[in-house]
């Protein structure tokens, strides 16, 4: 009787594997979408928003302003890390989520131009902490194995959840935030994950030297 082959686990650790990254992916923006929904409809209706973002508190109000000053440049502080030694160095490590990330950031900026004047209907700090998901959900993956750089970019989403709670709460109409959550999730949340795949894919045909860089990063070949 012929022995039995033994089963391939390399099909299941790679499945395995994808099921992580689409969870990392997809953690944040739902828990983005848990949190901006309890802020806007519990207690429902407006509240009165503190008039001086001194009267927010020290907490609310330094996290407040960290987003408002460096929210878009935060996510890049662990491409600069990683960059320095911590996680991988290699070149397409470094400038593929870099490149999607600036476009995500560009993006979210011209359109801020056209929708700034309807604040009342469409929350611009929703839509920018949108945006800042998205592009965690980037960087993440690629300092995956690295402990430092993950715990860098859980406080860094703690710190916009806290803000997009905070602004959904007292700032902005139910519409407002719920409306710019739904865009900002669907727009922003596509590019950071189907994006970087599609990037990487063109990359290794059309990169036949750089090809096993490429192969590295990609989720379906990981």
């Amino acid at each position: 009787m012929p022995y039995a082959t033994p089963p391939d686990e390399s099909g299941s650790k790679q499945v395995d594997r994808q099921q992580q990254i689409r969870y990392g992916w997809a953690l944040p923006f739902f828990v983005l979408f848990v949190v901006v929904t309890f802020g806007a409809f519990w207690p429902p209706g407006m509240r009165p928003a503190p008039q001086a973002r001194w009267q927010m508190g020290a907490v609310a109000y330094g996290v407040d302003w960290t987003v408002h000053a460096f929210g878009n440049l935060l996510p890049f502080a662990s491409v600069v890390l990683r960059a320095l030694g911590f996680g991988g160095k290699r070149p397409l490590e470094i400038r593929i989520p870099v490149v999607l990330m600036l476009g995500i950031a560009l993006l979210r900026i011209v359109i801020f131009f056209f929708v700034e004047r309807w604040h009342y209907y469409f929350s611009d700090h929703i839509f920018l902490a949108t945006s800042l998901m998205a592009m965690e959900a980037v960087e993440v993956r690629q300092c995956w194995t690295s402990s430092p750089l993950l715990f860098l970019n859980a406080v860094f989403c703690f710190g916009v959840m806290f803000e997009a709670w905070h602004t959904s709460r007292y700032y902005h109409t139910q519409l407002a935030s719920m409306l710019a959550l739904v865009v900002g999730s669907a727009l922003f949340g596509g590019l950071s994950f189907p994006g970087l795949e599609e990037v990487l894919d063109r990359c290794c045909h059309r990169m036949p030297d750089k090809r096993s860089e490429c192969q590295a990063l990609i989720p379906n070949e990981a």
